[in-house]
């Protein structure tokens, strides 16, 4: 996953939104979703099976599978039970959906 000229989408979306919250799971960004409080009381936060953990964090380039820049190493992540593009991330034993959003390594240039 190379950064080019002008960096990954990864990488741009992070100059755009620098307090973005993103991990890289199967070569997609996944972006932790900005939920109301109506829509956290609605949501469905039942965790599905566990697919991985975080093994870098800080990252701001040259991403990876299992990278963040903001999770700590080890932070472990489910699908959704039902829903396949949202992941549950668990971090201080509160269950917190991410949303795939982009391949990559897709280069702006």
């Amino acid at each position: 996953m190379a950064d080019g000229k002008g960096g990954t989408l990864a990488n741009l979306y992070l100059h755009i939104y620098p307090d973005g919250d993103i991990v890289v799971m199967d070569d997609f960004i996944y972006i932790k979703m900005k939920l109301s409080e109506d829509d956290l009381k609605a949501f469905d936060f039942t965790l599905g099976k566990y697919i991985g953990e975080t093994v870098r964090t800080g990252v701001q380039n040259n991403w990876k599978k299992w990278d963040a820049n903001i999770l700590k190493i080890g932070t472990k992540i489910y699908q959704h039970v039902k829903i396949p593009n949202i992941c549950i991330v668990v971090v201080d034993n509160k269950n917190i959906p991410y949303i795939q959003m982009y391949k990559v390594e897709v280069i702006i240039p």
